[in-house]
C-alpha cells in the first residue's frame, strides 16, 4: 500500500472507531444501582475512545513523519488528534473552574459576650418503634420503594439495613433503562413512622415502614403484583 494512502485508511479507521463508541453503550444492558447505574456504558464509551485516540496519534506520527506533503495538509490529517486533545483540555478546565470557583467558608467567631438567650431548638417527637408483622407486597424502581400490605394500607415508602436490603436485591430483575426493579411477596417484621417533607416529590406517600426482619420473601411477576395490588386497594 502506498504510504500516501495509509493516512487515509487511518482516517477511515478512526471515524470508524468513534462511531462505535458513541453506538455501542447503546446495544449494552445498564448494570448497578442508584447513582452508579450505567456506568459500565460509561466504561464502554471510554474504551473506544482511548482506541480512536490511539489511532489519532499514530496516524499524527505517521503523517509528520512519513508523509511527503505540505504543512497545511500534514495540520488537516492531524485534526483527530487535536480534537481529542482539545477535548482533554475542556474537561481538565471544567474541573480547575469547578474546584477554584466553590466559594472560601470564613470561619465563625462567636461574640465574647451572648446578647440574647438564644431559642429552644424544636425537640422532634421519638418515632414509634411498635414492631408488628406485615405481609405483602413489595416494588422497587427508579424513584419507587412501594410496600402494600394486605390490610389494604400503603404505599409506605420501605427501608431496611444492609443485610435485608441486600436480601431484597438478590431478586432485582433487570430491565432496559431504568425499569429494573424488585417485585416481591414479602412478610417481615417492621415499625411505621411519619415520612416528613424530603419525599414530597414522590406522590401520596405519608409514611415510611422499617424492615426490622424479613420472615419470608418470593418473587412475583409485574402482572401478579398489579393483581394483587387491585385487589387489595378494593
Amino acid at each position: 500500500m502506498k504510504s500516501s494512502k495509509f493516512p487515509l485508511l487511518l482516517i477511515l479507521i478512526w471515524i470508524l472507531v468513534v462511531i462505535v463508541s458513541l453506538v455501542a453503550p447503546r446495544f449494552v444492558a445498564a448494570t448497578g444501582d442508584g447513582f452508579t447505574r450505567g456506568l459500565n456504558r460509561v466504561g464502554i464509551f471510554l474504551g473506544w475512545q482511548f482506541g480512536a485516540f490511539t489511532v489519532a496519534v499514530v496516524l499524527a506520527i505517521i503523517v509528520w513523519t512519513r508523509l511527503n506533503a505540505g504543512r497545511s495538509i500534514k495540520w488537516l490529517f492531524s485534526i483527530p488528534l487535536l480534537l481529542h486533545l482539545l477535548s482533554v483540555l475542556l474537561v481538565v478546565g471544567f474541573l480547575v473552574y469547578t474546584n477554584m470557583s466553590k466559594p472560601i467558608s470564613n470561619a465563625y467567631v462567636p461574640p465574647a459576650t451572648p446578647t440574647a438567650v438564644a431559642e429552644a431548638l424544636p425537640v422532634e417527637p421519638p418515632v414509634s418503634r411498635e414492631t408488628k408483622t406485615y405481609r405483602g407486597i413489595y416494588r422497587s424502581g427508579f424513584e419507587m420503594s412501594h410496600f402494600y400490605s394486605m390490610d389494604g394500607e400503603g404505599p409506605f415508602w420501605l427501608e431496611s439495613n444492609d443485610s435485608d436490603w441486600e436480601t431484597l436485591q438478590s431478586h432485582f430483575v433487570d430491565g432496559p433503562g431504568r425499569s429494573g426493579g424488585v417485585t416481591v411477596a414479602l412478610t417481615m417484621d417492621a415499625y411505621v413512622s411519619d415520612i416528613g417533607s424530603d419525599f414530597g416529590h414522590l406522590g401520596p406517600i405519608e409514611q415510611k415502614i422499617h424492615v426490622v426482619s424479613i420472615d419470608a420473601i418470593r418473587p412475583i411477576s409485574q402482572e401478579e403484583f398489579n393483581q394483587v395490588l387491585a385487589a387489595i386497594q378494593k
